[in-house]
């Protein structure tokens, strides 16, 4: 079996990667360009498109680009190849891609002194050497209604009391590289 490879580089809070096949791999070995798509992602609601471009070989170019609605949007990693974590295996794809911290948590919240209020949906940011910050704070009549403005591909995590506050539920995005 030739040997593949999943290539993973992180920017914001995220971690993002793409798996190459036997002979894309072996094209980016030996310093031939590569432009290939990945699989996607979503951020804040959006779905964003990521480009990869190899140039170089190990010691060469790795560029990945990020697009919204087909259009250029941003740049993600610019640096050498050398400086992404390289895995390569034969055979099955490795079973414990490495275990990456929640980059984002999500807290659907009541207010036990104001429960006129109703509930609230607020999503803290983490890493990245920034210090953790809400960046969205939405409130609803009902716990339905909140939930139905996560996005897809959380997995929830056991509630936790705060001061005057009942935390309702806890959902977080794993980064995990695909």
């Amino acid at each position: 079996m030739r040997e593949r490879a999943r290539i993973s580089v992180e920017w914001g809070d995220e971690i993002h990667s793409i798996k190459l096949t036997a002979r894309n791999w072996a094209r980016v070995k030996v310093g031939k360009p590569l432009r290939i798509r990945g699989k996607g992602y979503w951020y804040d609601g959006e779905f964003f498109w990521d480009y990869w471009e190899f140039a170089g070989g190990y010691e060469g170019r790795l560029l990945v680009e990020y697009h919204l609605h087909g259009e250029w949007y941003g740049t993600g990693w610019d640096n050498a190849l050398k400086d992404a974590e390289i895995e390569t295996f034969t055979g099955a794809e490795p079973d414990n891609p490495p275990e990456i911290a929640p980059a984002a948590t999500w807290f659907i919240e009541h207010d036990l002194s104001t429960p006129e209020q109703g509930f609230r949906l607020r999503r803290m940011l983490n890493g990245g050497g920034a210090p953790p910050r809400i960046d969205v704070d939405l409130r609803a009549a009902t716990l339905e209604e909140l939930r139905q403005q996560l996005p897809p591909g959380l997995t929830r995590s056991t509630p936790q009391d705060i001061t005057n506050t009942k935390v309702v539920e806890v959902w977080q995005k794993l980064q995990i590289p695909a």
